[in-house]
């Protein structure tokens, strides 16, 4: 299908030794996402994200026994009694707590913590300027999503070394707000 010549494309032009993942969308079923997974392994991917509805987690955790490469997910779980639920199912290897949709950062810690007892990597997502933080401190945590949404509304960035984002040392989340920039989005 397209969506594996896209990421043997991918796989081509940046070639073997570079960390690749492909989220499909919460758009297959479970027989589809196990079709697609399968065609996608010889690609040496890091994960394949997110490939049903962030509400069938019995079917993650058939998928991700079907195949042999990490499934991710979990952006779209909203409770810290839920990850526990997925992690004891094995619904799928990397979690993906959103500190937005999971309460703050007591509840994605709550999560990170259940993660590293059962093994289990975490991954940020996204709000990076705050996410970074946390991530820094866990020792199961892997990958920090940077998606350049809210950029432009700090005057602080985030820095990037050698593929690696660096925990800022400034006071409190370590990144101040533009308060110009911030203006734009002012009602009233």
């Amino acid at each position: 299908p397209e969506q594996v010549a896209r990421v043997k494309a991918v796989r081509d032009a940046v070639g073997p030794d570079i960390k690749l993942m492909v989220d499909a969308g919460r758009r297959f079923d479970v027989p589809g996402a196990i079709r697609l997974g399968r065609a996608l392994e010889p690609f040496n991917l890091e994960w394949f994200e997110e490939p049903l509805s962030g509400e069938c987690h019995d079917g993650e955790a058939e998928i991700a026994a079907a195949l042999d490469m990490n499934l991710a997910s979990g952006e779209s779980i909203f409770s810290v009694e839920d990850f526990a639920r997925v992690i004891a199912n094995r619904s799928f290897d990397v979690l993906m707590p959103d500190l937005c949709r999971i309460g703050g950062p007591s509840q994605f810690i709550r999560v990170a913590h259940l993660a590293e007892i059962a093994q289990l990597p975490v991954s940020g997502h996204v709000l990076p300027e705050h996410t970074l933080a946390l991530m820094a401190s866990l020792r199961n945590g892997t990958y920090l999503e940077v998606m350049p949404w809210s950029l432009p509304l700090f005057a602080d960035q985030i820095t990037i070394e050698n593929g690696f984002a660096l925990a800022p040392e400034r006071p409190g989340w370590g990144y101040r707000l533009d308060l110009d920039a911030l203006k734009a989005y002012q009602v009233g």
